[in-house]
């Protein structure tokens, strides 16, 4: 049993005398409809113990990581130069995987699950990039998702200017399921 993908972006293609020995088939990239419809079903379930306004951001998220994640996988292609500007389906799975560590208890409002969003993106798409160039085009889509998705006006300075940190270590020694994922606001 092998997995490959199309040749690009540092895959090379498998020649045929190698492909005789295996059965082949292939399947579809997923549309952003089946995506949506997948991870909003996850986040729907996540955020069902959360109060009422919060629920109703499933979509919200969901939406704008899908887009977010389709823009940098289009526009953001690997270099020589960038040859780790490979994003796939692992990358989006991971903003929503940051989404599901929240706590009822600590994300109470829809700004904090806004900036715990963010921070997601941020942690899985912003930290591969390596120019100047790239990490505004990146704030600019973020700033474009904040008033799309979520109705926040931010700009895309503003992501450079403050950075947004969730944390779970500051209860040190607390056993795993003590430990709250919670936004950093005092750096000191």
């Amino acid at each position: 049993c092998a997995a490959c993908a199309p040749p690009g972006g540092g895959r090379n293609p498998v020649t045929p005398r190698f492909i005789r020995h295996f059965s082949m088939f292939c399947i579809p990239t997923a549309t952003d409809f089946t995506l949506m419809h997948i991870f909003k079903s996850i986040m729907k379930g996540f955020l069902a113990d959360f109060p009422q306004d919060l629920r109703d951001m499933a979509e919200p998220i969901v939406g704008a990581s899908v887009e977010i994640y389709d823009r940098m996988s289009t526009d953001l292609l690997p270099t020589p130069a960038k040859s780790h500007y490979v994003f796939n389906l692992r990358d989006l799975s991971k903003c929503v995987q940051g989404v599901l560590q929240a706590d009822p208890g600590v994300i109470r409002e829809k700004k904090q699950i806004f900036r715990l969003f963010v921070h997601e993106t941020q942690r899985v798409f912003h930290d591969r990039l390596i120019n100047h160039e790239d990490k505004m085009y990146f704030h600019e889509i973020m700033s474009e998702m904040a008033n799309k998705h979520f109705g926040e006006q931010v700009t895309a300075e503003t992501f450079e200017t403050s950075p947004i940190i969730f944390r779970d270590f500051m209860k040190i020694g607390a056993s795993p399921e003590d430990k709250l994922y919670e936004d950093l606001t005092d750096y000191n």
